[in-house]
């Protein structure tokens, strides 16, 4: 019978920090400054640059003169609906619609879904 001898997982360990000291050795490295990041900065005896975490604020501003159009479709052997609506730029509604379609795929459906919405917008029919 043959009998394997298994690591204590310290052992592992040891051997893991000593291999990971062994490749970032005079290695530079900009790192998040964490507290998970400095403890093994500690272990490894890494050279390392922390930076703090910078916080960018952003606001999305909508174009000038723009419609939205949100829709949404279903579909079943029988056939498919879909509804959708247009609104202004200051979220007010333009028009909303509704329809029946005989298709049988989803890409069929957002194409008719798609073409009855530009029609809608720009023929008005």
């Amino acid at each position: 019978m043959l009998t394997r001898k298994y690591r204590d997982y310290k052992q592992v360990a040891l051997v893991v920090i000593s291999e990971v000291k062994i490749r970032y050795h005079n290695l530079k490295l900009l790192v998040q400054e964490s507290n998970i990041n400095r403890e093994a900065s500690i272990k490894i005896q890494a050279s390392i640059t922390f930076k703090k975490k910078e916080v960018m604020k952003c606001k999305w501003e909508p174009p000038q003169n723009h419609v939205q159009l949100c829709s949404d479709g279903s579909l079943k052997d029988t056939g498919g609906s879909c509804a959708g609506i247009f609104r202004r730029q200051d979220g007010s509604v333009m028009m909303e619609f509704t329809a029946r379609a005989r298709v049988i795929t989803i890409a069929a459906l957002n194409w008719r879904l798609s073409f009855m919405a530009w029609n809608l917008l720009y023929n008005g029919a």
